[in-house]
Parts: C-alpha cells; sequence; structure tokens
C-alpha cells in the first residue's frame, strides 16, 4: 500500500516496503537498523550528536540581543530542522551536511525536491508519474543523494575494526556480515547496495521534519509555562551541576548521565502528546470491522489512518487535556493524570512503531540541556508581521498564533518567529568575561 508512494523517495527498498514474503523482510532488516538507533547504540558514541547540538546552541547565541534586549526575529523552526537532519545523516552514514554551518546544500535540496512526490496510488498521481517532469525530476535529484550516500556507504564497507563506528549502516553490516565467512570487502551484491542506499534516504524522510517539528513545539510550550522552564533549569543543574562550560566534557565521559534528566523526558513527552507528528496507516481486510454503537463498518478496500493527536486530547483518557503538564509521566500507575496503558502512542506502537523514537528524545533532551539554562525566548508574531507587510486580523487557532499547518507532518506556523536574550541569571557572568 504504501510502497508505491514511496518509490520516488526510497526506490521501493526501504523498511515499510519490503514485503514480508520476500527474505529481506521488514522484520529482518529492522533488526539489522535498530541497534544504531537504540539507546545502547546511541550513547555508545555521543560524540556526534553533541557536536551538532553545540552548533545549534552557538547559533542561537549569535543571534540574541545584547545589553538586556532582544535579538532580532528569526524562525526557530529552520533552526530545528537543521539541526535535525545534521543529526541524522551523522548518526546513521557519518555523513556532514553541514546543514547548521553552511545553509542548505545540494544534498537537502535535492531531498526536498522528492519528498512532495511521495504520494498515494490514485489515477491522478499514476498521470503524474508518466509525465517527463516526474521522470526528470526522480532521476536528477535521486543520483544526487545516490552520489552522497553511496561513497559513504563503501567508505565503511572498506573500513578497518579498529576505525569503525556505531553508526546505523557499520551497525547493520556487521550484521550482515557476522552470519557469513566473508569479511567487509568491496564489491558486494548490487541489490545490497542499494537497499543499503534506500534505508539511508528513508531514516532521513521518516525522522527528519518529525524531530525537528517537535523540538520546536517543545520549545513553544515551555516559554508559555514559566514553572516548566523554571524546573527544568533546576534539574539541569542539579544533574551536571551550574559550571555550563562543562556540561560537554562531562556527557562525553558519562553519555548515560542524560537518563537522568527525568523532568525534561517529561517535559518531551508532554509536547508530544499535545502535538503528535505521526500516525500509522493500516489497510482494511474482510477479516477486520470496526463496531460502533452496536453499527458494523466494514474494513475491506478502505485505508484506516490512526490519529494519536485526537487520542492523547480526549479528556476520558488524559485528564485536562489541554494543559501541558509533564508530571502526567512522572507520577505512578494508577494517578489520574498517569496515561493508560497504550494509550500514550506519539511514535505510535507495535511492530510499525517508529524505528528511530530513542534518537529523536536523546536529541530533544540534549537540546534542551544546553539551550534553556543561557537563553530566554520570546515568540514575537506581532513582529512577524510588521517583517511581513501583513495588516489586518491575525490568524489563530484555539485563541493562539502558534499552531500546525501545511501537508504531511506539518510545520509550525510562520516557523516560530522567535526573539532570544541571554538568560537573566547569566548576564552578570557573561559581562564579567567579555570584560575580561
Amino acid at each position: 500500500m504504501l510502497k508505491w508512494g514511496l518509490i520516488p523517495v526510497t526506490d521501493g527498498k526501504d523498511l515499510i516496503s519490503m514485503s514480508s514474503k520476500s527474505l529481506d523482510t521488514h522484520k529482518l532488516w529492522r533488526s539489522r537498523l535498530s541497534p544504531g538507533l537504540s539507546l545502547r547504540g546511541l550513547l555508545s558514541d555521543i560524540t556526534p550528536i553533541l557536536e551538532e547540538v553545540e552548533i545549534f546552541t552557538h547559533n542561537l547565541k549569535a543571534l540574541v540581543g545584547h545589553n538586556g534586549q532582544w535579538g532580532q526575529i528569526f524562525p526557530v523552526y529552520e533552526k530545528t530542522m537543521s539541526l535535525t537532519y545534521d543529526v541524522i545523516a551523522r548518526v546513521t552514514l557519518d555523513l556532514r551536511l553541514h546543514e547548521q554551518t553552511q545553509g542548505r546544500g545540494d544534498f537537502m535540496r535535492a531531498f526536498y525536491k522528492l519528498t512532495p512526490l511521495a504520494k498515494f496510488n490514485n489515477l491522478k498521481n499514476r498521470l503524474e508519474r508518466l509525465t517527463p517532469k516526474y521522470r526528470r525530476t526522480v532521476a536528477t535529484n535521486s543520483k544526487v543523494l545516490r552520489d552522497a550516500i553511496l561513497p559513504c556507504i563503501e567508505k565503511r564497507l572498506a573500513s578497518s575494526p579498529d576505525a569503525r563506528k556505531t553508526t546505523v549502516i557499520d551497525l547493520a553490516l556487521d550484521d550482515i556480515f557476522s552470519s557469513s565467512q566473508e569479511s567487509r570487502k568491496l564489491p558486494i551484491d548490487k541489490e545490497l547496495l542499494n537497499i543499503l542506499v534506500s534505508q539511508t534516504k528513508f531514516i532521513l524522510f521518516a525522522g527528519g521534519d518529525v524531530v525537528g517539528l517537535t523540538l520546536a513545539w517543545v520549545l513553544y510550550e515551555i516559554v508559555k509555562y514559566p514553572s516548566v522552564m523554571a524546573e527544568l533549569r533546576a534539574e539541569h543543574d542539579k544533574v551536571f551541576g551550574t559550571d555550563l562550560t562543562v556540561v560537554g566534557e562531562v556527557l562525553r565521559k558519562q553519555p548515560y548521565k542524560v537518563n537522568e534528566l527525568r523532568y525534561t523526558s517529561a517535559v518531551v513527552k508532554e509536547a508530544l502528546r499535545l502535538h503528535s507528528p505521526n500516525q500509522t496507516l493500516r489497510q482494511g481486510s474482510l477479516d477486520f470491522n470496526i463496531v460502533i454503537d452496536g453499527t458494523v463498518f466494514p474494513t475491506n478496500g478502505c485505508l484506516m489512518q490512526t490519529s494519536p493527536g485526537a487520542i492523547h486530547r480526549r479528556e476520558d483518557i488524559f485528564p485536562r487535556p489541554t494543559e501541558f503538564l509533564p508530571e502526567r509521566f512522572l507520577v505512578p500507575e494508577g494517578h489520574l493524570l498517569h496515561p493508560p496503558k497504550n494509550a500514550y502512542r506519539p511514535f505510535e506502537m507495535g511492530n510499525m512503531r517508529c524505528i528511530g523514537d530513542g534518537l529523536a528524545l536523546i536529541e530533544m533532551r540534549l537540546a534542551l540541556l544546553y539551550v534553556v539554562r543561557e537563553l530566554d525566548f520570546q515568540f514575537d508574531w506581532d513582529g512577524w508581521d510588521k517583517l511581513q507587510g501583513r495588516t489586518g486580523r491575525p490568524e489563530m487557532v484555539f485563541g493562539e498564533r502558534g499552531y500546525q499547518c501545511g501537508s504531511d507532518v506539518g510545520r509550525v506556523k510562520d516557523g516560530l518567529p522567535t526573539r532570544s536574550l541571554v538568560q537573566f541569571m547569566n548576564n552578570a557572568m557573561i559581562e564579567v568575561n567579555h570584560s575580561t
């Protein structure tokens, strides 16, 4: 059902497109790709993620105001998206995209020309695929991606044991060759190379927008709730001390300390509850019907889509559903606020659960750890309206200027126009350092 739609982006050889009837099953490849995206795999070499988060923090600090004034307006969503793709490329393949430092490059330009072509199989979209423009777009941009990804895979294949990393592809290759007498070497089966390229593109496609979008929403929510921001800062001081300059050093030596950020994790989870970016699709069958109030709804020939965002806002399941309450994920089971089993599903569940959920949670926790103790934020839609020359009544949803819009997983309205300021408690220290 989904393979046809993913072909222009992944060539249809990715995790989701794989048939259980073939040797290269979804289950087999999920087991190969999971170790590099697991908590253990990610924390075994946290340096690539830290380096990108440190660049993210540096870029935000470069936009702060001075002398107690707010800085210039910028869409923070663009910053979170660049961070996310830089992280995913490094974690997956040790590929440096430099989106945060050099801006949009050829790789991401090609990627963003392909992703809108991932559409469902219907008559209109089938006809589109017959046009010369469509074929030219796919061929040209697929070549750009392949020319960047394939040399990285070949480099990982040729690497010596002492130079190997814990990237997703490295660990997948370890699994592939562990069951045979062959060592890593080129050439290898062409179809295997094609699958590895496809899986790399799929991980970028499935994870990039989701994490970048959610991190923007996390910032949006904690700014709305000063008590949450204060609790975050207190936890960061407690776990990592008050010397902000040693955070990276501590994490490189003790990466598992990130798991001690329990309140920070709860903040991320609550933002995911309110702004769930994922859903799953299921193909109906003769054997499965939906029954509501005694009425039977056949599903055969239908496409069923889950909606975690709707589930997460049901008052009978999540009391006070519109409030931002990280405590939901800290109270014991049986407490009124504790989510019932299987109700909380921002990454969905079962064998279709997002394979990159661990990376998403680690990246967002680290971004908050680095950013919130140094910077204050405000979201300035009025200032953005002036910059855009807008007049008249502002667009709002549920009384808020910040809302999700756009297609697919969507984006934050206007990219979340943001101003930043050096956090007040650090002003004196920074002024002393500056004068020194």
